[in-house]
């Protein structure tokens, strides 16, 4: 996680927050999904961020964000995947 440079909160979901994130020495961008593991494992949710990361580690798909890395610290749990801009597909429906 000290490779990355945090700019903005793009917004929250059941088990973390995502925030817009770049490597600090190269212009690449992602959407970072950031996750308290004590978190999670209060709410019994860590089940759920394992089979989030298994999925998104199966799925290669032209119209599907990709998961370019899964990070984990004694403190966080982080997938950094495809930065899609254009906003929350969930106020489409």
């Amino acid at each position: 996680l000290h490779d990355l440079r945090f700019i903005h909160r793009l917004g929250a979901v059941d088990i973390g927050s995502v925030y817009l994130s770049e490597m600090k020495k190269l212009p690449v961008v992602f959407a970072a999904k950031v996750m308290d593991r004590r978190e999670l494992a209060s709410r019994n949710k860590e089940g759920r961020s394992r089979t989030e990361r298994e999925i998104l580690e199966a799925l290669d798909h032209l119209f599907l964000p990709r998961l370019y890395a899964a990070i984990e610290t004694p403190k966080w749990t982080c997938l950094l995947t495809e930065f899609c801009p254009g906003g929350d597909l969930h106020v489409l429906r």
